[in-house]
């Protein structure tokens, strides 16, 4: 009997051993996972399939939780749709039993990506709330960031670019998102949104994103961006970079084994060399990519390279292998279809049953109305008089009660009214401010342009009337330089001459005082709109973009000036150099910046500063549109 009780006893102390060793396996693996995720997919999906593989021999639900999230994950990066759905499945019940917030935020936005991958855009949104209410739960605003990414991604799969657009931004302007794979995820999602809109600020937010993600180690990311990139590149004609960048892509994506990206990548310049009238090589990489990559992507995305393969070998004389993978398209193209009409079919079947459910629900609730109403019929006979007691005691009290809050809202009301004229001060005082402003900017330009020009002149025609040498030569060159500067300054300040340009002229007249020591990229968007604005939005938008680059080069010791205008629903003015920056809390802002700062208020927007020491400065102007 002793014996029996000792042998029962090694028993269970080795069993909790064996548990606690393969419990430390799991780990070891998930922590090799977040190492080479985003290095190497082909490891990282071997660790995650390890990891769920010896979470199936212990009862350590916690830890299968964070096993299935990784797994879900590297699934989704191989394109393994169903098979990523079934175990993030897995992940989600796992972590509402141990209420593991993080995970659970996590697992349902990989749901939400993955329905959305399937066209589920219902079930895409239900899974981004139940996301977002966790992640808010937790507290966790780089959870919370990613969340919105994935929505914007969505909005935009719906044909909703501009909640999508404003969804981003707003992520972007969220000081307390601060991890930068993220913000380099959100700019890279407006490059995409704006490929369709405005190719230029296509490339400047994906130039944007690769600035950010080289900070960090995830190669993944770098390679998608390069993709996009490139891509767009090659869609604007510039094939010498767009091929540069995609070469790159290429390189990435072989080293990391993302053979999602290698698919896109080699698609890409397969298309490239077919619309160049390279076949051959067209031919070859369009074989290369189904026959290495194909598994790794939907069906639709196959059955668009079979037509595009199919093409290229009939124009290289290939005309029976040409009809070959056209009969494959036509194939692919008829059962896509087919799984299409099906799934309309179930929607519309699950839509008769839920209707038919619910005209019987009505009909039992009609019922259940009709008899509660008869039960408050004889219930309120016996009320009434009950009631009318009541009312007379509760008309009593409200007398009273009444007129204490009458005495407080008229003291309320007194302060509001105070409260207003003190703004309506601040605001006359602005006014003042900016009329005085102008007056004084308008004498200044008359002054320079009357008074110091005239004089440059007169002195100009002297000069040329000395006899012609060398110095007399340099002396006329200087002189008409300086009388040029004078001209350009004068039109700047005069606002009668900026109420008759074009805004785009005078655009110019800035980029034209500044080009000799910085570069100025401009940006507008879209720039038809231009002409519509108010002029009193013109002038505002004109002085405190001169305000801004003066600035930048009176402190900045900057090398470019990126400058982009959106006109929508508002207006946004954003100003990027790539200058020393400042601190914000030790360096107080100049008069100009808060003159500024009061009248983006008074016009009822938003104005921010974006700026570290040595990484440059951002500042952006929100105002609400208004038409001329």
């Amino acid at each position: 009997m002793r014996k029996s009780s000792i042998c029962a006893l090694l028993i269970v102390v080795l069993s909790s051993f064996s548990c606690f060793s393969q419990e430390q396996k799991i780990v070891e693996l998930q922590q090799q996972y977040e190492e080479v995720k985003n290095k190497d997919l082909a490891k990282a999906k071997g660790c995650a399939t390890k990891a769920v593989e010896l979470g199936n021999q212990v009862t350590n639900d916690s830890l299968n939780a964070i096993s299935n999230y990784y797994l879900s994950e590297a699934l989704f990066k191989y394109n393994k749709i169903s098979e990523a759905k079934i175990v993030v499945k897995k992940a989600i019940d796992l972590s509402e039993r141990t209420n593991n917030l993080k995970i659970l935020s996590l697992s349902y936005n990989v749901l939400s990506r993955i329905n959305y991958q399937l066209a589920d855009y219902i079930e895409s949104l239900q899974a981004i709330e139940e996301a977002k209410k966790n992640a808010e739960e937790l507290g966790n605003n780089e959870i919370l960031h990613r969340i919105l990414n994935t929505n914007s991604r969505l909005l935009k799969k719906t044909n909703n670019n501009r909640k999508a657009i404003a969804l981003l931004k707003k992520a972007i302007d969220n000081k307390d998102f601060t991890e930068d794979e993220n913000r380099s995820r959100s700019y890279n999602l407006l490059g995409i949104i704006y490929q369709t809109i405005n190719k230029d600020s296509s490339v400047y937010f994906y130039e944007k994103a690769l600035r950010i993600i080289q900070n960090t180690d995830n190669e993944y990311y770098k390679a998608l961006v390069y993709s996009n990139l490139g891509d767009l590149f090659i869609q604007k004609d510039n094939y010498k970079k767009g091929l540069e960048v995609i070469k790159k892509s290429e390189e990435i994506s072989s080293k990391i084994f993302d053979y999602v990206g290698l698919y896109y990548t080699n698609s890409t310049l397969a298309t490239y060399y077919h619309t160049n009238k390279n076949y051959k090589k067209a031919i070859e990489l369009y074989k290369k990519t189904l026959q290495l990559y194909s598994d790794y992507v939907e069906a639709s995305e196959i059955a668009h390279l079979y037509w595009l393969f199919s093409e290229a070998l009939y124009f290289d004389n290939q005309f029976k292998e040409g009809f070959l993978y056209q009969e494959k398209y036509v194939i692919l193209k008829d059962s896509l279809f087919n799984v299409e009409k099906n799934k309309t079919f179930d929607r519309l079947q699950t839509e008769y049953e839920v209707e038919k459910k619910n005209s019987q629900i009505a009909y039992l609730e009609e019922k259940q109305a009709l008899e509660a109403k008869q039960r408050k019929l004889i219930i309120g006979a016996g009320g009434l008089a009950l009631f009318v007691l009541l009312l007379l005691v509760f008309l009593y009290r409200y007398r009273a009660t009444s007129q204490k809050v009458i005495r407080e809202q008229e003291q309320q009301l007194f302060i509001q009214e105070k409260e207003q004229l003190k703004q309506n001060e601040k605001i006359k005082r602005i006014e003042g401010y900016v009329e005085g402003e102008e007056k004084e900017k308008n004498r200044i330009a008359l002054e320079l342009h009357d008074g110091i020009g005239g004089q440059l002149s007169g002195i100009q025609h002297m000069i040329m009337s000395l006899p012609e040498n060398d110095d007399t030569t340099v002396l006329s060159k200087s002189i008409g330089t300086v009388a040029k500067e004078v001209r350009l300054l004068s039109h700047s300040l005069s606002t009668s001459f900026s109420e008759l340009q074009p805004f785009e002229s005078l655009l110019a007249t800035i980029k034209a005082r500044y080009q000799n020591h910085f570069d100025i990229e401009i940006s507008i968007f879209p720039e038809e709109e231009v002409k519509n604005l108010a002029n009193t939005q013109k002038i505002f938008l004109y002085r405190s973009i001169q305000e801004l680059v003066n600035n930048v080069y009176k402190h900045a010791k900057a090398s470019w000036v990126q400058l982009s205008l959106t006109i929508a629903d508002e207006i946004v003015l954003m100003i990027e150099d790539n200058g020393i920056g400042f601190n914000t809390e030790t360096v107080p802002d100049g008069i100009g910046l808060q003159n500024m700062a009061e009248r983006t208020q008074y016009l009822k927007g938003e104005f921010t500063i974006d700026t570290k020491e040595n990484e440059g400065t951002t500042i952006m102007i929100k105002i609400p549109r208004e038409d001329a």
